[in-house]
This record gives structure tokens, C-alpha cells and sequence, in this order.
């Protein structure tokens, strides 16, 4: 009857509520400092919800089925509950040896149906510990719980019901993974680009737990997890000696380099506390360091200091051009993530007056901020400068962006015209 699905459906619900919070509870007791959360194969909490949540439908068709068989309605009431902490434990317990299995070998699209088996097998086992406690309350209190299990009266076939349900639980929840890859291997790019090597290992984790199979910098993530594991083994081996009290400015700074490789950040602000406003690239280290742990003040201590410091030098070369750069980018950077675009733009068009040789740079810069911010004909001048000012290098980039806005804009609000 209607009441029966109901019930399925409010037990489904509190399924996937428990399901979810019981393995994201395992997974962090049992994770380190620097691993994923979430159970393998899911990569990232709200796959894991979405997973649970299109679940549902399957869980409860499943679970319907379980209701009209009489073997299993006749169960002792104890056994649901013991195979549902059964199952969930074994998803945790497994879970470490899985994603090293992934982390060797490609999945491609078996991940998402992976995914999708374990989702539904834990909701559902969940969804019929919830029935089984309603109909035993039922029972106890003298109702009769028979005439309110589901029927399927007016409702399509059951392999129609089945294979509508099994089509909802892995197509979306698929469909989102894929379009999680690409951000995923963005960021990995940029911690490869800037040697942060826990960073890209965390970013590798997640797109081998995905099945990505896209490049990135010539090699698939199966195969940058064993270089990448190497040049952390060799690094955590070379910080094993201890740094002298005495060491020289370069020691010290090249020691804190590589505790930031490794995540290493509170010790690495310990390194260079004795160098701050004494030495250019310990500060901008430093900077770099309270970005990363969103300590935006003391970041801009650091930046503005450095920038006092190249002015009353007024020095113009290349190496100072390249660090004021990215002192202006970095102010930006913090005064956005703080809460204050207009400040962030000021200080990349100040960027821009101030450091011609980074035109193309800056002009980039602006332009995505523009484009976050809602301004796409603002946007696209300064993407289309930077494409120009820099084809090989801002280029690519700026034009990914400037087809990604003439897509997504209207064309009432953007005034098409063309490059020269």
C-alpha cells in the first residue's frame, strides 16, 4: 500500500543520513594528516553523498523485494543491523587496499560502477535495518504491520522499475564524477607546477579513485603516485638530519623549501621566522605559507614588507620584475579570499601599471577576475590582450576562457566582437 512506500522511502532517507555519516566518521579516524577523508572508491564527500543519495530509488525497489520473499521477512530481527555494521566495516576496512589497487592501475568508467554497487548494497542493507526496526515497534505495540508493506498495484513491471532505478543510481552520480576530473586535474597540474608534492599526490589520489585517464604533464596519475612517492621518500630522507642552530640563511631557506614540499607548513614557519624581514625570498616564502593556512593578514605583513623592499631598491631586473609580480598577485589573491574583490582588483590593475614585462600575466589575471565576478565584457578585453601579449604562454588559457564565456553568456549581455 502507499503507506508502505512511505515508510520505505523515510527509512531510505535516514539510510543514506547514517550510511554516509558512518563511513565519513571511519575514514577520519583512521586517515592521516594528509589523506582523503572518504572511503575509496569516492574520492570526495559530495560524490559520496550523491552516490548514497541516487541510490536511494534502487535501495528501496531492492528492499521491496526483500519484503516479499518469506524467507527473508522471517530473519531474526537481530540480523539486518549485524550485516548492515558488517558490510559498512568491511567498505572501511577495504578501503586502504582499494585504493592502492586504483592508484596502479587505470579503472576508466568500472570505477563509477564500482561506486555505485557499494553505494546501493549499504543503503539498501541500511533501508531494510530501518524497516525492521518499524515493523518489530509495529509488532510490539499490538498493529499490524502486514497490511502496510508496499504493493505494486498500477506502478510499471518489476525489471521496468529495476532498470529505471539502476539507470538513476549510476548515470548522474557518473556524470558528476566526470566533470569533477578536469578540476581535479587542474589543481594537480598546478601543485606539479609549483612542487608542492603532498598537494599533487592528495590531487593523483582523487583522479585515480575517479578513473580519470587524462595526461597531465605526459603521464596518466597511476603513474605520477610512484614518481611522486619517490621524491617524497627521497625528500622526508634528506630532512632527517637535523638543521644546525647555526645554519646559513641559504641552508635554512632551502630546508624550509622542502618542509613545504612535504605540507610540512608549521615547521617551515618555525625555519624561517629567524630570516623574516631579513631576507626577500625567506618573506615571500613565508607569505606563501600563511596564504596557504588563511592567515590573510600576516600574508599581507609579509607581501607589503617585500614590496617596500624592491622599491627602496629600485631595482628593475628580471628577478625583481618576476617577485613583484607575484607580490601583487598574492595580494590579490588574499584580499578575494578575504572577502574584498574590489581591493583584489585594485591591486592587480596596480600589478599590471607596475610590472609591464607581466602585461599578459596581469591581463589574465583580471580577466578571470572579471569573469567570477559577473563582468564578461570586462572579462574578455583583458583575456583577449592576454592571448595576444602572450600566445604560447597566457594564451591557451585565456582563449579556454573567452569560448567558455561566449557559451555561457547571453548574448543580450555580451556584445559579440571579434579579435583582431
Amino acid at each position: 500500500m502507499k503507506r508502505g512506500w512511505e515508510r520505505l522511502t523515510v527509512c531510505g532517507v535516514g539510510a543514506v543520513a547514517l550510511a554516509t555519516l558512518l563511513l565519513c566518521w571511519i575514514a577520519s579516524a583512521d586517515a592521516g594528516e594528509h589523506d582523503p577523508s572518504v572511503p575509496a572508491p569516492f574520492a570526495t564527500p559530495r560524490l559520496l553523498v550523491a552516490h548514497f543519495l541516487f541510490a536511494l530509488p534502487l535501495a528501496i525497489v531492492m528492499c521491496h523485494r526483500w519484503g516479499q520473499c518469506n524467507t527473508i521477512r522471517s530473519l531474526p530481527s537481530g540480523i539486518p543491523v549485524v550485516a548492515a555494521l558488517v558490510l559498512t566495516g568491511g567498505v572501511a576496512t577495504v578501503s586502504g587496499g582499494l585504493r592502492e589497487g586504483m592508484m596502479s592501475m587505470a579503472f576508466g568508467t568500472w570505477a563509477s560502477v564500482l561506486r555505485m554497487l557499494i553505494a546501493v548494497s549499504i543503503v539498501a542493507v541500511w533501508t531494510w535495518v530501518g524497516m525492521s526496526v518499524w515493523e518489530a515497534r509495529g509488532s510490539a505495540a499490538g498493529g499490524n504491520c502486514e497490511g502496510n508493506s508496499p504493493t505494486a498495484d498500477g506502478v510499471a513491471s518489476p525489471r521496468v522499475r529495476l532498470g529505471i532505478a539502476a539507470a538513476i543510481a549510476f548515470i548522474p552520480p557518473h556524470c558528476y564524477a566526470q566533470t569533477v576530473i578536469p578540476a581535479c586535474a587542474e589543481q594537480a597540474a598546478m601543485a606539479l607546477e609549483r612542487e608542492r608534492l603532498v598537494q599533487a599526490q592528495r590531487w593523483m589520489v582523487r583522479l585515480c579513485e575517479l578513473g580519470g585517464e587524462r595526461e597531465i604533464a605526459g603521464r596518466l596519475p597511476q603513474q605520477w603516485m610512484k614518481v611522486l612517492r619517490e621524491q617524497i621518500r627521497r625528500r622526508e630522507q634528506w630532512l632527517q638530519r637535523a638543521l644546525p642552530p647555526h645554519a646559513s640563511a641559504d641552508e635554512r631557506l632551502r630546508y624550509a623549501v622542502v618542509l613545504v614540499q612535504l605540507e610540512r607548513l608549521a615547521e617551515a614557519e618555525s625555519c624561517l621566522q629567524v630570516l623574516c624581514e631579513h631576507n626577500l625570498a625567506a618573506t615571500l616564502l613565508l607569505a606563501t605559507i600563511y596564504r596557504d593556512q588563511s592567515r590573510w593578514e600576516a600574508s599581507d605583513r609579509c607581501y607589503h614588507w617585500a614590496l617596500s623592499q624592491l622599491d627602496s631598491g629600485l631595482s628593475q631586473n628580471s628577478a625583481a620584475t618576476a617577485q613583484r609580480a607575484t607580490i601583487y598577485e598574492g595580494l590579490a589573491y588574499n584580499a578575494r579570499a578575504a572577502g574584498h574583490p574590489t581591493a583584489a582588483q585594485q591591486w592587480l590593475e596596480e600589478g599590471l601599471r607596475r610590472c609591464p614585462d607581466q602585461a599578459a600575466r596581469f591581463h589574465l589575471l583580471l580577466g578571470q577576475h572579471f569573469a567570477d565576478g559577473g563582468r564578461p565584457q570586462a572579462a574578455l578585453e583583458h583575456l583577449r590582450a592576454a592571448a595576444a601579449l602572450d600566445p604560447a604562454g597566457s594564451g591557451p588559457e585565456a582563449q579556454k576562457l573567452i569560448v567558455s564565456l561566449r557559451r555561457m553568456t547571453p548574448a543580450c549581455v555580451l556584445r559579440y566582437r571579434t579579435a583582431p
